[in-house]
């Protein structure tokens, strides 16, 4: 792709001249000899390479390419004009010009600054996307982090050994700062590895695994968990970390346990009532007959039945 160089020459013929020169060695450039027409470009498009009179339009346009070479790294600037112009842009710019060249300008001079101007601009460029890929990952770390620690579950990072090597601050809150520690002597306060440890299936087949467990809080409480376990690859694609997500339903299996005890008592409640249902009609029954045939034996008997 062609670098675009915005020229500046007083002598629109001269200007032109070596825009000629330029474009033979892949040189996109545009010619201007008025100094608004210089304010104008540098306000509307961004140019990398600008050669020739900075002060055409006197201070005004110098100050201007100054304030853009301060500010902008990838614009680089090569000075030509008669002894005391140069003079003068050496005082105004000093080290912030690529070169200073006075006329007639010898061609070699002038390719090989040019190149050494583009050298510098494309090195900037990339210093810039660099720099701006370094700030996009810091962004993206920070969004990661502060969505680490709100997730309102359990979140411990380990390695091969189930040491634990980050956590949350949920985690923390519930199971104390252990970075370092074993997960199971962390979690369930035992000093073996658990059995079927869905960390160490993750680590062998690579898969989500899950589990439900009991585990007990530095405040000695003891929380239900259904805990999932996901793979950590690095650029080789092997797994060097596994991540816990631990959430607490220990409300819910609470409320099982009362759903549980609240069904028997119904049902308790209901063979009750059943049998209480069932002695009534019975009393009933006996008394209609008992009236039906006049036999008072019967009646008492119907009425002490259905009696409470």
């Amino acid at each position: 792709m062609a670098e675009t160089v915005l020229l500046m020459d007083s002598d629109r013929d001269h200007g032109e001249a070596i825009r000629t020169y330029l474009e033979r060695h892949q040189y996109e450039v545009f010619v201007t000899d008025d100094g608004q027409e210089i304010l104008n470009h540098l306000k509307k498009q961004k140019w990398n390479l600008l050669l020739g009179n900075p002060f055409i339009d006197g201070e005004t346009t110098a100050g201007r390419i100054a304030d853009l070479l301060k500010t902008d790294p990838t614009a680089q600037l090569i000075v030509y004009g008669t002894s005391n112009l140069v003079d003068r842009a050496m005082d105004r710019f000093y080290l912030g010009a690529v070169a200073y060249l006075e006329l007639p300008i010898n061609s070699k001079a002038l390719m090989l600054n040019m190149e050494k101007a583009r050298n510098l601009s494309l090195k900037n460029r990339k210093i810039d996307r660099y720099v701006q890929r370094l700030t996009d990952l810091h962004t993206a770390r920070n969004h990661f982090l502060q969505l680490f620690d709100s997730v309102p579950c359990f979140i411990s990072v380990q390695d091969r050994n189930l040491r634990i090597t980050a956590i949350n601050k949920w985690f923390k809150q519930h199971f104390g700062n252990y970075v370092g520690g074993y997960c199971y002597q962390i979690y369930k306060h035992r000093p073996t590895p658990c059995e079927n440890c869905p960390v160490i299936q993750t680590f062998e087949d690579g898969q989500v695994h899950s589990t439900e467990e009991v585990v007990t809080a530095i405040s000695g409480r003891q929380y239900h968990v259904l805990t999932y376990t996901a793979p950590i690859m690095d650029e080789k694609d092997e797994i060097t970390q596994v991540m816990e997500i631990s959430t607490n339903i220990t409300q819910i299996r609470q409320l099982q346990d009362h759903l549980t005890s609240l069904g028997l008592m119904l049902g308790s409640m209901s063979h009750g009532v059943k049998g209480m249902l069932t002695a009534l009609d019975g009393g009933i029954y006996q008394l209609e007959t008992g009236l039906e045939r006049q036999d008072e034996a019967r009646v008492s008997r119907a009425s002490t039945k259905s009696r409470p």
